[in-house]
């Protein structure tokens, strides 16, 4: 069983801290990196070549939807999961538009995003 490389991006701190708390209690994940702004998850993913972002669409210096955008650019672009206390139909939408893999409510998190990962990486 190979692990999912994940990188996670989130202004919050705390919201960080438990997400990588909760995530590396499942034996196939492994947490590569954190960091709370767009401009940094871009250089993250050139440099640590996360197999997954989980990025709050909400960040620093540029929003998740735009570093999306430039994340998914790149050749062999890890899978991107976008996370939001938004309700908006419309960032759902705009986020699809632009190839996301994935798009939850962080209230949704604790039960739809390990049900998404093992989707988006059944051989893991």
């Amino acid at each position: 069983m190979s692990q999912i490389r994940v990188l996670l991006v989130d202004d919050s701190d705390m919201f960080l801290k438990v997400e990588e708390r909760w995530l590396s209690k499942d034996p196939r994940v492994q947490i590569v990196g954190r960091t709370d702004s767009g401009q940094k998850a871009v250089e993250h993913v050139t440099r640590l070549s996360p197999d997954l972002v989980l990025m709050d669409v909400t960040i620093a210096d540029m929003d998740g939807l735009e570093t999306a955008r430039k994340i998914k650019a790149k050749p062999g672009a890890p899978r991107i999961v976008l996370v939001t206390i938004e309700t908006d139909a419309s960032l759902r939408t705009e986020a699809y538009a632009i190839k996301v893999d994935g798009f939850l409510a962080k209230a949704q998190m604790s039960t739809d995003l390990l049900p998404l990962i093992q989707r988006l990486f059944p051989d893991s």
